[in-house]
């Protein structure tokens, strides 16, 4: 019989989180990440102004590609852009 979820959360909360070392270097580090991931239609010129700042938005962005990000704004560009940028990537390392 399988353990209950409930009997698992105390032993998944100990497992530690891997953070990559770019992200001590965020701008967005300590800012509420509501910001990044805003609701639908939900002006968004205060996130892309924090990541215009950053010294590390590449490194974001190429997590958020490399992890498969779908929703929020990493590096700079939202979800939908980030999107269509990973699948234009994954086109032309297919063709090459």
């Amino acid at each position: 019989m399988a353990p209950q979820a409930a009997t698992l959360l105390p032993f998944a909360a100990t497992i530690p989180v891997r953070r990559e070392l770019w992200q001590r270097d965020a701008e967005c580090r300590g800012v509420d990440p509501e910001l990044f991931f805003p609701d639908r239609g939900a002006r968004i010129t205060e996130a892309l102004a924090a990541c215009e700042r950053c010294t590390v938005r590449a490194e974001c962005l190429d997590y958020a590609l490399r992890t498969h990000q779908d929703q929020g704004i990493w590096g700079g560009i939202p979800g939908r852009k980030l999107r269509r940028l990973r699948h234009q990537l994954e086109a032309e390392a297919v063709a090459s």
